[in-house]
């Protein structure tokens, strides 16, 4: 999204008139992968910095989004396979501010650019601003897509994301264990409508989204289903998708997490009708955090063409990054 207007809105929102809480934020992180392959693993693996993304669940994502989708990288030409790419882009800068405006109302700002440390020209660039107050929040710019609240398992398969953020405006609503939203993106930006609601409750979750994408074709539906429980750092998954053309996906992981180390394991497949189906993937993913916001993470996936073999994929990536 283009800063122009919205930064005119962000100066007219958090007047000089009083004192704004502004935040300095961002990641600088190091990755190398690979695959088996010529073709970059970032093909099937577009999450760069699943560790530091703001989540569905925090109501002040504004001082704490540091979401990016990583686009494969441009071939310069062919690669050997099981070959290492290194890459700076993962690294991301982000400021937020935080006014108060009376009657129980916080206005907010933010901008962030996401490869803006690696020494080239960002790759995304995210603005919104927003209000929050005991009626919820209402955000305008980048905003999160509410259908995402049934993706308690994320994506494994390549083929199999839905959402994720939209130009636009959305609502989000906290009562009590009760978490809801709702986004609207304009024809001319990514034409998509979502609401979602999720439900906590000592460790259990519910969660649901669904989405009407406009094209060209005409509007198709997506929606999401998903059900989690967590007790003594142990935690379960599973969830659903159905893209409306004959395409429906289920997940399962499964995770454990004690004195800064996680492991995770995820796994879904294609169970629709459609030329997909039959396709799987499976995913392993082992973090370290160390003191002053160090992170050491690695991911090994696996996915499988139930049509044609010879598109089976093994991807790897190694992050090192620091949080500041």
């Amino acid at each position: 999204m283009r800063i122009g207007t919205v930064t005119v809105l962000l100066v007219l929102l958090l007047p000089a008139t009083g004192q704004a809480n502004v935040v300095l934020s961002g990641y600088i992180g190091f990755l190398v992968s690979g695959s088996d392959e010529s073709s970059s693993a970032s093909a099937i693996d577009g999450t760069a910095q699943d560790a530091v993304e703001g989540s569905l669940d925090a109501p002040d994502d504004a001082l704490t989004d540091t979401e990016t989708e990583e686009e494969p990288d441009a071939d310069d030409g062919p690669r050997s396979p099981g070959s290492p790419t290194f890459s700076s882009d993962v690294t991301s800068l982000n400021i937020a501010a935080l006014h108060s405006i009376g009657y129980g109302l916080t206005a907010y700002g933010n901008y962030s650019l996401d490869g803006a440390l690696s020494g080239s020209s960002a790759s995304v660039e995210n603005v919104w601003i927003g209000v929050r107050g005991r009626f919820g929040d209402v955000r305008i710019g980048e905003v999160p897509d509410a259908s995402q609240f049934g993706q308690l398992t994320g994506d494994t398969l390549p083929s199999s994301f839905v959402g994720g953020e939209d130009a636009g405006i959305s609502y989000r609503g906290f009562f009590g264990p009760l978490n809801v939203g709702a986004n609207f993106s304009p024809v001319n930006n990514t034409d998509r409508r979502a609401i979602g609601a999720r439900l906590t409750y000592r460790g259990l979750a519910i969660g649901a989204g669904v989405a009407q994408q406009g094209s060209r074709e005409g509007n198709t539906i997506e929606a999401t289903a998903g059900l989690s429980f967590a007790h003594l750092g142990i935690s379960y998954a599973l969830s659903a998708k159905d893209f409306d053309n004959g395409r429906h996906t289920a997940g399962a992981r499964v995770g454990y997490a004690i004195s800064g180390i996680s492991l995770t394991v995820s796994y879904e497949q294609e169970v629709g009708t459609n030329d997909l189906a039959g396709d799987q993937a499976l995913r392993l993913d082992i973090g370290y955090f160390l003191n002053g916001g160090v992170l050491i993470s690695g991911r090994v996936n696996q996915f499988l063409d139930d049509s044609n073999p010879e598109n089976d994929l093994l991807s790897y990536r190694l992050q090192v990054g620091k949080t500041f």
